[in-house]
């Protein structure tokens, strides 16, 4: 709507997008929303068009801990040539999918006659230790907030002042997502952001000797190392364990389609991918 009001609106989506296997699956994610905007865009990815990943890394170490009053810690010093480029752009809007991730220089210099809009995704007890409280206090130039969970809507309702904020669910592509016919009997367990895995794993030394149920725990290239490690130990030591590193889409749709339960415990979340796709699939949570 904010970009309708214009003569010629267009749309600036700024993104993150991670390389297989490191986040989620291709088809899922908050950026398919890009699919549904019939308004003339402009989709940014940030890690298609990123310097090679050595010079960032060592940019991102010096500069980071100077600046992590003022940054995000999700956010990458290179994106600040993307975001350059969004105050040179002719759109009218501009909207950052993954708030917590590139939403940053903007905030600083707000570009002149464009509309921002921002979504955030994290929990607010997380949200504070990932931004910076000088950073928190830029939210009231933001001219529209998105957020996924009613958590949310509250926490930010009491931050800023004058800033819409609307609630809008996350979804899933029940086209991509679909209930099987297959024999289940497997229990799944997908992800690493804010798991609980202390939980998880009493509740498979708990079942470890159960003959009627296989635990299949499927954990993303960027799980912590630690936690890798003691899935490892864990899966020499029980039989009816399997532990899947990185597989791709197709893998992964399979074992939702050979599951009967899915097994969650968390920190604290707002929306989860895996969640909405096992419920989707018709798994039992």
């Amino acid at each position: 709507r904010l970009a309708e009001k214009h003569e010629s609106p267009k749309i600036i989506m700024l993104t993150s997008m991670w390389p297989g296997q490191t986040h989620h699956m291709i088809f899922s994610g908050y950026h398919q929303l890009i699919r549904y905007i019939t308004l003339p865009k402009i989709v940014i990815y940030p890690w298609r068009g990123r310097i090679s990943a050595f010079p960032t890394l060592i940019i991102n170490k010096l500069l980071h801990k100077p600046l992590r009053n003022f940054i995000s810690e999700f956010y990458s010093l290179d994106y600040t040539s993307l975001e350059l480029k969004l105050f040179f752009s002719d759109a009218s809007v501009i909207h950052h999918l993954y708030g917590e991730d590139t939403w940053c220089l903007s905030a600083y210099m707000k570009p002149r006659d464009k509309r921002v809009i921002v979504t955030f995704h994290q929990p607010p007890l997380y949200f504070v230790r990932f931004i910076p409280s000088y950073l928190l206090k830029k939210l009231n130039k933001v001219d529209h907030i998105i957020v996924l969970s009613t958590s949310q809507y509250h926490f930010f309702s009491r931050l800023v002042k004058d800033v819409p904020i609307s609630f809008i669910p996350h979804g899933v592509d029940v086209k991509k997502f679909t209930p099987s016919s297959q024999i289940r009997r497997n229990c799944l367990i997908v992800g690493h952001w804010l798991r609980d895995f202390s939980t998880i794993i009493r509740v498979i030394k708990a079942l470890r000797d159960r003959k009627d149920i296989t635990f299949d725990v499927v954990l993303p290239r960027a799980t912590p190392a630690i936690v890798r490690r003691a899935f490892h130990t864990l899966r020499s030591r029980i039989k009816n364990l399997n532990v899947y590193y990185n597989i791709d889409d197709l893998s992964l749709k399979r074992l939702y389609s050979t599951s009967s339960i899915f097994l969650l415990s968390t920190k604290d979340f707002t929306a989860s991918n895996a969640l909405l796709e096992a419920m989707a699939s018709a798994l039992s949570i």
